[in-house]
């Protein structure tokens, strides 16, 4: 009876892990929500003689965008590389 106990607290536990992890299009909306919050603060840290020389309209890319699956997500969910 014990080990019925255990596997499904174990099978509920993994059940609840798995509802809690981020989605792939939540993970993409923060990323450009993040990207587009740093490329105001890098534009407002710039000095004027270099404000005159902006693009009409500054952008963020996202260059590399990877999601970690199994255990590799424990520590982190994904890794993005943004080009401004």
């Amino acid at each position: 009876m014990s080990k019925i106990f255990a596997f499904l607290l174990i099978a509920f536990s993994l059940a609840g892990w798995e509802g809690c992890s981020t989605s792939h299009k939540s993970l993409i909306i923060s990323l450009d929500e993040i990207g587009k919050l740093d490329l105001d603060d890098i534009l407002k840290e710039l000095p004027p003689k270099a404000k005159s020389v902006l693009l009409a309209k500054p952008y963020v890319v996202k260059d590399e965008f990877e999601e970690f699956k199994g255990d590799s997500s424990l520590v982190f969910q994904a890794r993005a590389t943004l080009i401004f």
